[in-house]
């Protein structure tokens, strides 16, 4: 994840050349205020740009790639589709090591979209959260140190969910973020430490593509936390603090469920009804699309491996 300003900042003049060619903005020096005004321009360009709107099947699947790993694919991802949707998208860009990348600043005008290519994916779910309920879930996981050093509290929902954006898909990249399920990921999504004994395996429909009821949820994956699950359900109908809060005051803040929503696993999704808590059960939940797509991989990563090593047996 990088932001565009980042990179100009230490970028050669082929690289700027290369920004002026696209973006019609040539950048004569670093200055900020110089800075400032390329992505005004940029910003402008993307708001009145309905490109993506009309895009074709593959141009959609090579934006969907790029958002499910979080707005970068490095060279060895990169296929001739998705360098073809670069050339054709003023908003994605080559990065200077190789590779393309949509720009942090980018994300900021995609939460605001409606389109339903977007809505699935983490920023807009964070994004579509009050800004209470930000505020909320940053506390939650700011308990440890890295987080204190890295969590700052924004004044406006889009730099708030940016925030939260970034840490989140930190997490994931660097494989910190593990299932409940599974044991500790060691150097990212494919390599596992195990536990001693054989953990079960997790649930196929344990990450929800699409939005399901909370409580329905919460009971048929997470049966042997029933106490638990009816705590949190007391504390939102009696606290009306929203969501994150309420979480926060359940026994077992290390428990299964607990995690997946510290982890970014499970965004909740209030209904019109929800009024802070006064209808607890109007309340849906739902996995980002990127998380859901890179735990889909590793699944099916691990059963050809299961397989593979089966056939060898």
């Amino acid at each position: 994840m990088f932001p565009l300003s980042e990179i100009l900042a230490s970028a050669d003049a082929g690289y700027r050349n290369y920004l002026a060619k696209k973006t019609g903005f040539v950048l004569a020096t670093h200055n900020k205020d110089q800075l400032l005004h390329f992505w005004l321009h940029i910003t402008k360009d993307f708001e009145n740009h309905e490109q993506h709107r009309a895009m074709t099947a593959e141009q959609t699947n090579a934006l969907q790639t790029l958002l499910s790993s979080f707005g970068y694919l490095p060279p060895k991802k990169t296929t001739t589709e998705h360098l073809a949707l670069e050339e054709q998208t003023a908003w994605i860009f080559r990065h200077p090591q190789g590779g393309i990348f949509l720009p942090l600043e980018v994300f900021k005008s995609l939460m605001r979209r409606n389109d339903k290519l977007f809505q699935p994916y983490l920023f807009s779910l964070l994004y579509n959260l009050k800004l209470k309920e930000q505020h909320n879930l940053a506390s939650l996981i700011g308990g440890d140190i890295q987080a204190q050093l890295s969590l700052t509290f924004e004044v406006h929902p889009l730099d708030m969910a940016l925030v939260l954006y970034i840490w989140f898909a930190g997490k994931h990249l660097s494989g910190e973020a593990v299932l409940p399920e599974k044991g500790r990921i060691l150097t990212g999504p494919w390599s596992f430490l195990r536990e001693t004994k054989p953990q079960p395996e997790p649930s196929p429909k344990l990450l929800p593509q699409n939005p399901v009821p909370l409580w329905d949820y919460l009971r048929e994956h997470f049966s042997h936390q029933l106490v638990e699950i009816e705590e949190l359900r007391h504390h939102i109908k009696t606290s009306r603090k929203g969501f994150y809060r309420p979480l926060g005051l359940v026994k077992n803040p290390q428990g299964a469920f607990s995690k997946m929503f510290r982890q970014g696993f499970l965004i909740p999704l209030p209904g019109r009804t929800w009024n802070h808590g006064a209808n607890a059960d109007d309340i849906q939940v739902v996995c980002p699309r990127e998380i859901y797509l890179r735990h889909e991989e590793l699944r099916k990563k691990e059963n050809n491996q299961k397989n593979h090593m089966s056939g060898k047996s």
